[in-house]
């Protein structure tokens, strides 16, 4: 439902912000943006074009993001300009919507997370018992010492879940999934030829184990809304007119291309796949988007400080998509605001590290009129979150874990404990990047990777790192443990300055 605001705050545009806003309402258009560049507000401003243009019946609108967290987010910004808030809604929850209205929604639900590992894990048992030709993969076989076989099956899991996402994101048949590159995936593990028949093998039983449930999972929803499109159950009269999507990189093939199949008149989409923190390989083009001479780019920041800016673009700079010159990267330019120069802690080991967190929080929150000021703390895992809320509770320091338990105010001044994962599209006026650590970002499971793939994969870890540093506006502080990170080691030492 519309939220009827009456009185509207009135946004300041740039000269590039506002030819997107501009932009021919029935024509598509891709807005490339750096991080703090307003790629949210010019979609919101657009989107209020499209209200306010007139007409009847009223157009159906749509602004879409890849998380919760952002939904939350960009509804409290739209709130805060007075721009009636227009449909926003993650991809799953608007998909499922829809199915639901035209009758194709699965009869035994949508499996809940815990759900659907226990079935992932139950169908791959039935292949390990019954299909002993085959050859599964190996779960770190080659450490030293071999990891015990109780984590690896844990591990095995961990792989199949997101192989299995992986597989339905990009619409992937058998012949497809055995034969062609694996670009993109990012994959934790060696696999060949005989280990993706094995692979599939889980993949089929799984599927047959859902169908006979007449249960799906949540990467289903793209696929099951070009069905219904395709069985004419989605007519034109239900889809969207003008759809709006936020974070356009971190959606996968098949949503894009399920948002681009059921958008009747325009599709605005705000992306820069140079803060992508999930393995997506893909162009524009094979979505069925034409781009050609209807992308724009914002290269000024209104977020962060000079020298938070300069110091993320030193480690940004050893991203493959800057070294190749890629089309995709867009170059940010040095803010006008200067801040103070964003320091570096570094500790023997992680507990250390977790204190010199809370002590940092404690002297920002003493410090006089930083009283109404955001603090972040962004770490890499939910298990490593917790440890820090620990913490916190133990020295009688308030927080609010982003996401848990639906929390999702990040505006409200105060601590906010969030993932790398989970920062992606919001900003706090203090950042604390923590936890970087050699195994914890990146992770240890790019050890088992060949070159190519480690090489792909430690680009994703580099820019969840870059992404949690440019959510900063104010302050930005580093905390890192011995091993210490190789991104901390990337950046350039000069931008920042290193604790006592």
């Amino acid at each position: 439902m519309k939220q009827q605001i009456k009185k509207r705050k009135r946004v300041k545009l740039t000269d590039q912000q506002r030819r997107c806003v501009n932009w021919p309402l029935d024509q598509d258009l891709l807005i490339r943006g750096i991080p703090g560049s307003g790629k949210t507000t010019v979609l919101l401003e657009r989107a209020y074009r499209i209200e306010t243009a007139g007409g009847t019946p009223s157009p159906r609108i749509l602004v879409l993001t890849f998380s919760s967290l952002l939904t939350a987010y960009v509804r409290q910004l739209a709130l805060e300009e007075g721009n009636g808030l227009i449909e926003a809604q993650t991809f799953h929850g608007w998909g499922l919507q829809l199915l639901q209205d035209v009758g194709y929604a699965p009869r035994g639900g949508v499996m809940k997370e815990q759900d659907r590992e226990a079935q992932i894990k139950f169908a791959r048992n039935i292949i390990r018992k019954y299909r002993q030709d085959l050859k599964p993969p190996s779960f770190g076989a080659n450490r030293k010492p071999p990891v015990d076989p109780r984590r690896a099956k844990v591990m095995e899991l961990e792989f199949l879940k997101e192989e299995f996402s992986w597989i339905k994101g990009l619409g992937k048949n058998r012949d497809r999934y055995i034969s062609e590159p694996r670009t993109g995936r990012g994959n934790t593990v060696r696999v060949d030829r005989e280990n993706r028949e094995y692979i599939w093998a889980v993949y089929e039983k799984y599927e047959e184990l859902n169908r006979n449930q007449k249960k799906w999972d949540f990467d289903d929803v793209a696929l099951k809304l070009l069905e219904a499109k395709r069985l004419g159950l989605i007519t034109p009269d239900r889809c969207p007119q003008y759809v709006l999507v936020d974070e356009a990189q971190d959606l996968t093939v098949m949503q894009l291309r399920a948002i681009r199949e059921l958008t009747t008149v325009s599709l605005t989409i705000a992306a820069d796949k140079g803060q992508s923190i999930y393995q997506r390989n893909f162009s524009w083009t094979e979505l069925g988007i034409d781009i050609r001479g209807r992308s724009r780019s914002l290269q000024q920041t209104f977020r962060s400080t000079r020298q938070i800016i300069r110091l993320a673009r030193s480690l940004q700079r050893h991203d493959p998509l800057v070294i190749t010159g890629s089309d995709e990267y867009v170059p940010a330019a040095d803010p006008d605001v200067n801040g103070p120069v964003p320091i570096l802690y570094v500790a023997p080991d992680l507990e250390t590290q977790i204190q010199q967190v809370v002590q940092w929080a404690l002297r920002l929150l003493a410090t006089p009129g930083l009283e109404e000021d955001t603090i972040g703390i962004i770490v890499p895992t939910a298990s490593l979150r917790e440890r820090y809320a620990q913490a916190l509770e133990d020295a009688g320091v308030p927080y609010l874990i982003l996401g848990r338990d639906h929390s999702y105010d990040a505006v409200s001044p105060g601590i906010k404990l969030v993932t790398f994962h989970s920062a992606k599209g919001l900003e706090f006026d203090h950042v604390a990047v923590t936890s970087l650590r050699e195994g914890s970002i990146p992770s240890s499971l790019s050890r088992d990777l060949s070159a190519e793939d480690r090489e792909e994969f430690i680009a994703t870890e580099r820019r969840k790192v870059y992404v949690a540093m440019t959510r900063a506006r104010l302050t930005l502080a580093l905390f890192a443990c011995r091993p210490v990170s190789q991104f901390v080691i990337e950046m350039d030492p000069t931008l920042y300055r290193r604790a006592e």
